[in-house]
């Protein structure tokens, strides 16, 4: 597999106060993944196989699994099918360097957010993370009362509350 790479230029969006699970056998795209969410201010977990991502996502419960496909002992589609059948709630970008479209219909199926063909570069990356944490935030802000949504906006960056504006004068 190929390793994430990097680019000049890289932006620093904002996407601080995710907690993600990195699920990856690959030790060079885990450290670049683990580096750039630290320095994102990220909570982040790392997993190098998918019976290790299956646990660390049942006890701490991540916002995020960002997983590679093909990992020993247990694959990522097979750890997210296990994640699902638990009922557990979690948004999943697959990262492969692997196009297949089995693998692309299985995720579909799996209800992954995102499915990223390697090599990824930096500004990718943080467009994937970006993107998922709109969803998150979304999927968060439908779930509380009016009077929490209300502190939520009060209390969020003016790009959250942009998400967070609709679905307050809805309620």
């Amino acid at each position: 597999e190929e390793p994430v790479h990097s680019s000049p230029g890289e932006s620093t969006e904002d996407v601080s106060g995710l907690h993600v699970l990195v699920a990856e056998d690959n030790d060079i795209n885990q450290e670049i993944m683990r580096s750039l969410l630290h320095e994102l201010g990220v909570s982040c977990d790392v997993a190098e196989n998918g019976e290790e991502g299956y646990r660390l996502t049942e006890k701490e419960k991540p916002d995020l699994v960002l997983s590679d496909i093909k990992m020993p002992v247990l694959d990522g589609l097979g750890m997210l099918q296990k994640i699902k059948d638990a009922g557990i709630e979690v948004q999943a970008v697959l990262l492969t360097g692997y196009s297949e479209f089995e693998y692309a219909r299985k995720a579909l199926q799996l209800q992954v957010v995102e499915y990223v063909l390697k090599p990824m570069d930096i500004d990718q990356f943080l467009d994937v993370l970006k993107k998922v944490e709109s969803r998150i935030v979304k999927q968060k802000a439908e779930q509380v009362t009016p009077e929490r949504l209300l502190w939520n906006y009060i209390g969020s960056s003016e790009e959250e509350r942009e998400l967070i504006r609709p679905m307050l004068e809805e309620k």
